[in-house]
């Protein structure tokens, strides 16, 4: 069986995420970033996976466009969405606030991987904003990550990749 990963990564996390849910992946897997092509064609494929980070409540347009401009094969496919993300108690927020219900209900998994803050990619603003988050999710004591701008953090969620690999694969 043929899947189709698509992606969107700013900063990378979304592409390490994407490769590490190749590799739980049974049967030919090809990995798409919907950066580098535009031309993305999904008839050879009887699985679609989508994956988009989240900055600020929202998934990236690119994907959100992607989504709609698709929508009818789509609908006829076997469609995951993964979020890249450090807080995994928001997917079903993510998901309303972001898609249709008609495209929600198609789909055969969700699932939050985690993310990745790898600062040595990000400008001065994006670097200020993660430290202001967490300092102020430090006060609700929300045991955020420690954030040191100048060190990059992974926090991918193996148990949860794992967990949404299995479900595609039998599917």
């Amino acid at each position: 069986m043929k899947t189709l990963v698509v992606y969107a990564s700013k900063h990378g996390a979304t592409k390490v995420g994407a490769e590490r849910i190749a590799k739980g992946l049974e049967g030919e897997v090809q990995l798409v970033s919907i950066k580098d092509k535009s031309d993305i064609v999904l008839d050879n494929y009887e699985k679609v996976i989508l994956g988009t980070p989240i900055y600020a409540g929202m998934i990236n347009k690119d994907i959100k466009s992607f989504c709609e401009a698709h929508m009818d094969i789509l609908k006829t496919k076997k469609v995951a969405l993964y979020f890249c993300c450090m807080d995994s108690s928001q997917i079903e927020n993510y998901l309303k606030n972001n898609f249709t219900e008609e495209f929600i209900k198609n789909l055969t998994a969700v699932e939050s991987c985690g993310g990745a803050f790898y600062f040595k990619k990000m400008n001065f603003f994006e670097k200020f904003i993660i430290k202001k988050i967490t300092e102020s999710k430090e006060k609700t004591k929300e045991n955020p990550p420690k954030v040191d701008t100048k060190v990059d953090i992974e926090l991918f969620d193996e148990e949860r990749i794992s967990k949404f690999t299995t479900a595609l694969n039998q599917v």
